[in-house]
């Protein structure tokens, strides 16, 4: 469907790897559904504005037109049903894996991380 990059390698060097160009109905229609995401309040639609801010409008189209093609796939090899996850739980937790990165990168480094402390009002 050319929702994937094609990773042009040579002597171990990535040439190139942008998504190749190719005529499909699906990867259309995957296109047309993720642009629809941007003004969604869900999971998906969350998603889809932080591509759009961290990679440009494009390469958020192609990213989210590419998750939306994994979901179906698996909605079709698996029968599963999807689970609607809201955007302030998506929210939450991408600020928890951000906060355990955080962490993870401080420690490495030899730092320790707290959280901040809440100012109690003195008392008079």
């Amino acid at each position: 469907m050319g929702l994937c990059s094609d990773n042009r390698i040579s002597g171990g060097k990535v040439l190139s790897s942008h998504a190749r160009r190719v005529v499909n109905r699906v990867s259309d229609a995957l296109r047309i559904a993720s642009v629809t995401l941007e003004r969604s309040q869900s999971a998906l639609g969350a998603f889809y504005r932080r591509m759009k801010a961290r990679l440009g409008a494009a390469e958020a189209v192609t990213a989210m037109a590419h998750k939306l093609a994994r979901l179906v796939y698996r909605l079709l090899k698996h029968g599963e049903g999807y689970v609607l996850q809201g955007m302030e739980d998506f929210e939450r937790k991408f600020q928890e894996r951000k906060v355990y990165a955080l962490k993870k990168t401080a420690s490495a480094m030899g730092f320790e991380l707290t959280a901040k402390q809440a100012a109690t009002a003195p008392v008079s």
